[in-house]
């Protein structure tokens, strides 16, 4: 069981006192670190979640605590100290404020401020909690939707295995046993390799320009995730989508399989004359540093830097938006935000592509797909083999919508 804490002090010695003040706190698990000294922790199986909560609610050195939710289908979701909030379209400025101000909030992103989007930050002069007020929020008739800046790690879903032309079966699968069973790239290719004018943007581990995927193919795209170091609290994000070390290989894979110079070098991308818009959402596979308490780890995700990742692509030109990950949960509605930025894309004329999850179990148990690619805006890729059999982990219900 996991629950969010905000403590007073320096991280990470106020990590590090909390630990040591608190047994029933499991060690083993590294602390998370959400923002503005909110991290989660992990306590041991045998301790009474509620009853703890209510001691640390006493504890003076604790600023705030939130329990842990689960979705349906178990994903993990945590609350720091934002909310987020949309109100209709014709509410004026001045009842947005004058409710900003009646509950002591700080509006820490106003990006969105076009479309009545907005995310606040709660202060000690706040007198609800933030899912009281994203509930409150949601009740009044001005609002469209209202909700928790919810932290959950997303699940990057696809792993490159091979590095080769001849063994991208997927494009050109010449094997005796499934010949044709591929995409026909070969086909595609007499007609076009792409069109520079179209900017595919891949939200994901960050891209950097390499000898398979030049510079000239990138455009400018943004950092959500903010700085991949040691440094505590990390960097606000910023305009480098680079992956920033050897580990965050995932967008490379994705942005090469898309768009990898035809050359002897490496992989061929599937239309190399198309831009690639580089947009990093995370950092490692979302899970960071895995090391022992009190040391905390960077990689959960909030709603907001997902949704402002989405707006961002057709807010600056993009044409596709390619995201190979999943929440994890079959929820149609996990996240209000993230959904009305899908259909902000859409709406804008983006093609939007996500994974449909791995869902599915070896023993024949049948998946579903996986928010956001179970929204009706978005086209869900499922994965098969080199003979079209959907793999163990693709969710079947994929196949039945398509």
């Amino acid at each position: 069981m996991k629950f969010s804490v905000k403590l007073k002090g320096e991280i990470p010695q106020a990590i590090q006192r909390f630990c040591e003040a608190h047994p029933q706190i499991d060690t083993l698990f590294s602390p998370v670190l959400l923002s503005d000294s909110f991290f989660v922790v992990k306590v041991l199986a045998e301790v009474n979640l509620v009853s703890l909560l209510t001691e640390l609610r006493e504890d003076p050195n604790v600023l705030a605590v939130n329990h842990g939710y689960l979705s349906v289908d178990s994903s993990e979701r945590f609350i720091g100290d934002r909310l987020i909030v949309m109100f209709e379209s014709a509410v004026p400025q001045t009842t947005i404020d004058s409710l900003r101000n009646l509950f002591s909030l700080v509006t820490v992103d106003s990006s969105l401020a076009f479309l009545k989007r907005y995310v606040y930050k709660t202060t000690p002069q706040t007198p609800l909690s933030v899912l009281e007020l994203a509930n409150l929020y949601a009740l009044l008739p001005s609002v469209k939707y209202a909700q928790p800046d919810f932290w959950a790690e997303i699940i990057l879903n696809y792993q490159p295995t091979d590095q080769y032309f001849d063994y991208q079966w997927n494009f050109y699968n010449s094997d005796g046993t499934c010949p044709g069973t591929d995409i026909d790239a070969l086909g595609a290719w007499e007609f076009t390799l792409g069109d520079s004018t179209i900017k595919v943007a891949v939200l994901d581990e960050g891209i950097e320009a390499r000898e398979d995927l030049p510079a000239s193919r990138l455009v400018d795209g943004y950092d959500f995730a903010g700085d991949n170091s040691d440094t505590v609290p990390p960097a606000p994000p910023d305009s480098d989508p680079s992956p920033g070390d050897s580990c965050s290989f995932h967008g490379m894979a994705c942005a090469g399989l898309i768009a990898a110079t035809h050359n002897t070098i490496g992989v061929a991308g599937l239309v190399p004359n198309c831009k690639i818009m580089p947009i990093k959402i995370a950092d490692n596979g979302g899970k960071k540093y895995k090391i022992s308490c009190p040391t905390p780890r960077w990689g959960l995700l909030s709603d907001s830097q997902v949704g402002n990742a989405l707006n961002w692509v057709w807010a600056h030109g993009g044409s596709v938006s390619s995201n190979s990950w999943s929440s994890g949960t079959c929820e149609t509605e996990y996240s209000p935000d993230i959904a009305q930025a899908i259909r902000n894309s859409v709406n804008a004329g983006v093609i939007v592509v996500f994974s449909a999850g791995n869902t599915g179990r070896p023993d024949g148990t049948p998946g579903c797909v996986s928010f956001p690619g179970n929204m009706q805006e978005v086209i869900a890729v499922g994965a098969t083999d080199y003979c079209d059999r959907p793999w163990y982990y693709t969710p079947s219900s994929v196949w039945a919508r398509t």
